[in-house]
C-alpha cells in the first residue's frame, strides 16, 4: 500500500513524500482496463474482442493518471486525519516534482512530492469569567417608550363620525355636483364621491368648510380645494374621471358634506390591554409601560449582539496570537490565485492571515462545545429569513413557508450561508457564557453610530479580500 514520508522544515511547515508502488495501483488498472476491453467498441473489432493491448494503448496512460490521482488524494486524507495535522490552507505539489510519462506498461514506482502548511496545537485562552465585557446597549428612555405607546394608540385607533369644527387628521367626505352657475346645477352635470383629508385643504377651503354640518354644502373650485394638486389628480381621484376619459367638466362644483370622520387613539384601560394580551397578567398601564420597555430593548438586541460578537472576536485573537507558516501561506495564496495583481494580495494578507486564525480559533471553540447544526435548525432558520420579508403580509399560509423551505433546503449556496450563520451564532452565545458581560447603557444615536461604524469596519475587510481576488474572477 502507498507509504507516506513525512520531514518537518521548521515553521509549521512540513514536506510529505508519498510512494505508490506498482503493486498498489497494478490490480485497479487492469481491473479498469478489462473493464472497457469488454465494453470498448472499435471500429474492426466486435464489441468485447478488442485487444487488451490495443485498449492499453489507446486509453492506459488516462486511466494510470486517474487511478494514481485518487490513490494520492486518499492517502494524503488519510494521512492527515490519522496523524491529527489540522491544515492551513491545502497540500502543494512541489516544484522539483519527477515529471512522468505515465506509461502503464512500465510497471513503474511513483514519487509524489508535497508541501503542507499546518497550524499549531494550542488550547484557548480567555474564556473565562475574568474577562469582563461592555455590551452596549440603547438606553431606553421615557420619551421613546411614550412615542412607541402612542404608535400603539394610533395603529389600534377608532374612527367615529365627528361633528365640527374638523382637525387635521379628520376625513371628510362630500357628493360633489358640477354648477353650471353660482347656484345653478348644470343639468346632466358631472357628480362623484370622495374623501379628503382637511390637514390636505388649502386655508381658503379649510375656512369654507371647517364649521360646515353634514348635509350642507358649499361652492368651490374643485381644482383647488387641497394643496399641491394638478389637474390630472383632482380629474382622477377627486372627480372620479378615467384617464382615458376625454370628459371635460367646468371647475365650479357643490359640494355636500355626507359626514366627517375621526380617528381616536385608543385609551389605555383594561379593555384595551385585554385586546392587546392573551393572558390577563397585564391589567394596567404600569406593566403595559414595562412590556413596552422591554420590547423596545428587544428590537435592538441584534445590533448590540453584533458589536458584541466583533468585541469577543478581537479578544480572543489578541488572547491567542496563534502562529502560522507565513512563508507556506505566501506561496499558497499565489499558487491558488495565479491570475491576481501580487501586490494586492500581499496588500490583503494581513486580512487573510486574521481570517485564518479566527478560523482556528472558531473550530477550536466548535469542537470544545460539541456544537452542530440540525437539518431542522436550518429549516427553522429559514423560516425567520421568510418571516421577515412576508411577516407583515396578511393570508399567507403554512404551505406558502413549507414550500419556500422546501426550495431553499435544495440550494446548496443557501443551505452552506445558514449552517455558517448558525454555527456564528452558536459559537457566540458559547462564547458569552464564559465569559462575564456587562450592559453598558448608551444614548440611541450614538449606540446607532457605533453599530453603523462596525459594519462599516467589518465591510472594509472583506473589500479588501475581494479586491485581491478580482483579476482571478
Amino acid at each position: 500500500m502507498p507509504t507516506v514520508v513525512r520531514e518537518d522544515s521548521g515553521n509549521l511547515e512540513a514536506k510529505l513524500t508519498i510512494h505508490i508502488h506498482y503493486a498498489d495501483y497494478q490490480k485497479a488498472l487492469s481491473k479498469d482496463i478489462q473493464k472497457l476491453q469488454q465494453e470498448a467498441q472499435i471500429k474492426g473489432f466486435r464489441k468485447g474482442k478488442v485487444p487488451v493491448s490495443l485498449v492499453t494503448k489507446m486509453y492506459g496512460t488516462g486511466m494510470l493518471i486517474e487511478i494514481l490521482d485518487k490513490m494520492v488524494n486518499e492517502t494524503l486524507d488519510d494521512y492527515i486525519q490519522k496523524e491529527n495535522i489540522v491544515l492551513v490552507g491545502q497540500p502543494m505539489s512541489l516544484d522539483n516534482q519527477t515529471q512522468y510519462a505515465f506509461n502503464p506498461n512500465s510497471k513503474e514506482d511513483y514519487t509524489f512530492l508535497f508541501e503542507i502548511g499546518f497550524a499549531p496545537e494550542f488550547e484557548i485562552e480567555g474564556m473565562d469569567k475574568s474577562s469582563v465585557f461592555h455590551m452596549v446597549v440603547p438606553e431606553i428612555t421615557p420619551e421613546m417608550v411614550e412615542a412607541e405607546i402612542k404608535k400603539i394608540q394610533e395603529q389600534y385607533a377608532i374612527t367615529s363620525q365627528t361633528p365640527p369644527p374638523y382637525e387635521d387628521k379628520d376625513f371628510l367626505t362630500f357628493i360633489a355636483r358640477e354648477l353650471e352657475a353660482p347656484g345653478i346645477l348644470k343639468p346632466e352635470g358631472h357628480s362623484s364621491k370622495f374623501s379628503i383629508l382637511f390637514a390636505d385643504a388649502t386655508d381658503a377651503t379649510r375656512e369654507a368648510i371647517g364649521h360646515l354640518e353634514p348635509g350642507n354644502s358649499v361652492e368651490l373650485d374643485i381644482f383647488s380645494l387641497e394643496n399641491d394638486r394638478d389637474e390630472q389628480f383632482v380629474r382622477r381621484y377627486l372627480l372620479q374621471i378615467d384617464p382615458d376619459d376625454p370628459t371635460e367638466t367646468g371647475h365650479l362644483f357643490q359640494l355636500e358634506l355626507e359626514g366627517a370622520t375621526r380617528r381616536s387613539p385608543r385609551q389605555i384601560d383594561a379593555e384595551f390591554l385585554a385586546e392587546l394580551f392573551e393572558s390577563d397578567e397585564v391589567q394596567d398601564e404600569a406593566a403595559f409601560r414595562d412590556i413596552i420597555t422591554g420590547q423596545l430593548k428587544n428590537s435592538y438586541q441584534q445590533p448590540a449582539d453584533f458589536v458584541l460578537a466583533q468585541d469577543l472576536k478581537k479578544f480572543l485573537m489578541d488572547c491567542n496570537p496563534l502562529p502560522l507558516p507565513d512563508d507556506y501561506l505566501r506561496r499558497w495564496i499565489r499558487s491558488s490565485n495565479k491570475n491576481s495583481d501580487p501586490r494586492k494580495l500581499d496588500d490583503a494578507y494581513p486580512e487573510i492571515i486574521k481570517n485564518f486564525r479566527w478560523t482556528l480559533i472558531r473550530n477550536k471553540i466548535i469542537n470544545n462545545f460539541k456544537l452542530g447544526v440540525s437539518e431542522q435548525e436550518i429549516q427553522n432558520y429559514f423560516y425567520g429569513q421568510i418571516s421577515s420579508y412576508f411577516g407583515q403580509l396578511q393570508g399567507i399560509s403554512m404551505d406558502f413557508y413549507h414550500n419556500m423551505i422546501k426550495r431553499m433546503m435544495q440550494n446548496e449556496e443557501q443551505v452552506d450561508k445558514a449552517v455558517e450563520a448558525i454555527f456564528n451564532n452558536k459559537v457566540f452565545q458559547a462564547v458569552k457564557s464564559k465569559v462575564t458581560v456587562i450592559e453598558n447603557p448608551m444614548e440611541l444615536n450614538a449606540f446607532l453610530s457605533l453599530v453603523e461604524a462596525t459594519e462599516k469596519s467589518l465591510e472594509e475587510g472583506k473589500q479588501r479580500l475581494s479586491i485581491a481576488k478580482e483579476e482571478e474572477e
